[in-house]
This record gives structure tokens, sequence and C-alpha cells, in this order.
């Protein structure tokens, strides 16, 4: 099995960065910086000038074929729910 990617902000997280960094995560490889973010704030919201960017999860953990994706757009999160795709939450903001 090829290894899987992770994409995941250093902050709230550092260990898991850290623990995949180290190469002993199993099917999980460091590739490096893939692109940076601006966290949301407490209010769940993102600062002026940034769009949220929301997620939604494939649901398939017993499949061994857990997948995110992420979409600026609503409209493209509820399209996916009827596919099977949950809706999480806004996880990241984007420069607008």
């Amino acid at each position: 099995m090829a290894p899987g990617r992770i994409r995941t902000s250093t902050r709230p997280w550092p260990a898991r960065c850290d623990f995949v960094k180290s190469g002993a995560a199993g099917g999980w490889a460091y590739e490096g910086t893939a692109f940076y973010i601006q966290s949301i704030n407490s209010q769940q919201r993102c600062p002026q000038g940034f769009i949220g960017v929301n997620r939604a999860y494939n649901q398939r953990f017993a499949q061994n074929d857990s997948n995110h994706r992420f979409s600026t757009s609503d409209s493209t999160m509820h399209d996916m729910e009827p596919e099977g795709w949950a809706y999480e939450a806004t996880v990241m903001c984007a420069p607008y």
C-alpha cells in the first residue's frame, strides 16, 4: 500500500506532525508543507480578507478508505451530503 497523505495544521497538533515526520506513523509519510492556512478564531469565524474552508468526511473508516474534501462553497458541501459525505465544519481560512 502506498503511503497515505495527511494535511494538518501544526498549531493545534504539533505532536501529530512530529510523529509523522519521525517515520513511525505506519502508512503516513511526511511530504513537507503543502500550503499555509489561517486558523479560525474562537467564534469559528475567519478574519477580514479570508473565506472559510469547509470540510466533509466520507465516513468510510470501516472500509479503510477515509477521506476528507475541502471547499469554500456551502452549496458544494450540501450537494455532497446525499452522496454519503458528512459536513463537519469550517476548519480553516483561505485568503479571499
